[in-house]
């Protein structure tokens, strides 16, 4: 049987940009299996969704890791992709999908061209450091992906899901690293890519929660993934000293930067409960 794609768009109160990205979809060679759209807004995306033949839900309106795992709910293909709404599906990006995702227990991730500056820019999946900013080469041995530009197979989310508490930032890494622990691997295909336009509204919002974010993923992946507690110990101290001194550095007030240390914690403490 050929494999099918649900390609997965989450969305909140960005109804223009979402038919951009609808109708990007419906342009390409091959249409997927099934298109998902899951509104995290007002419900100004659900005449959007239909008037482009999309399945549209209520998503729990709890940022983007809670609207992933709703819409996956309602995924029935072998495979599946996430677009945000402020993506152009390049034309054939399904066919590639579908295609090159054959081997078993592998994440095919590619690039996205990204237009949040005025000279548009290459961006392909890039590991994380120490301190958990992706920005590490990496040399043949992919440990993360590009969100907007990944074909998973359906089988992973049989044991992995976005994290909850994550509204927004650094959730690729966490399901890469996530999937890696489940045994799968990740391959990296450049034929696989799609057009990112970041759109202005909610930015000011989503900055705020990226340091967060990355705080308590990193620690969580040390502390739970990687199962070294010193390790997660000498990032939380390093990290967090890093953090305030930038926060001061960059004019962001001492204020802001402990609320972000604040809700990090807040975040693990959640986690230890549900666990």
């Amino acid at each position: 049987m050929a494999n099918r794609l649900s390609l997965c768009i989450c969305t909140m109160n960005r109804p223009d940009e979402l038919a951009v990205a609808l109708d990007s979809v419906r342009r390409g060679t091959v249409q997927p299996h099934e298109l998902l759209v899951s509104d995290d807004g007002d419900g100004s995306a659900e005449a959007v969704a239909r008037r482009f033949g999309a399945t549209y839900q209520v998503g729990p309106r709890r940022g983007l890791g809670p609207n992933r795992n709703s819409v996956l709910d309602l995924a029935t293909g072998d495979l599946v992709a996430f677009v945000d709404d402020d993506v152009i599906v390049s034309n054939e990006f399904v066919r590639e999908s579908v295609s090159s995702s054959t081997k078993p227990n592998t994440v095919m991730t590619g690039w996205e061209l990204n237009f949040a500056s005025t000279s548009p820019r290459k961006v392909t999946p890039h590991n994380a450091d120490f301190l958990g900013f992706q920005r590490v080469d990496p040399s043949g041995e992919f440990k993360s992906i590009v969100i907007n530009a990944t074909v998973f197979p359906a089988s992973l989310f049989d044991h992995v899901r976005f994290d909850d508490r994550i509204r927004y930032g650094y959730e690729e890494i966490d399901i890469s690293r996530q999937a890696l622990k489940a045994g799968y691997r990740i391959e990296y295909n450049d034929l696989l890519w799609n057009e990112h336009h970041p759109a202005s509204s909610n930015r000011d919002d989503y900055a705020q929660v990226l340091a967060s974010s990355r705080l308590y993923l990193t620690y969580r992946a040390y502390r739970t993934y990687e199962g070294r507690p010193a390790k997660a110990a000498a990032f939380a101290t390093v990290a967090s000293a890093h953090h305030l001194a930038h926060s001061v550095k960059s004019k962001q007030g001492l204020r802001r930067g402990l609320s972000a240390l604040t809700q990090a914690r807040a975040y693990w403490d959640q986690s230890k409960r549900s666990a």
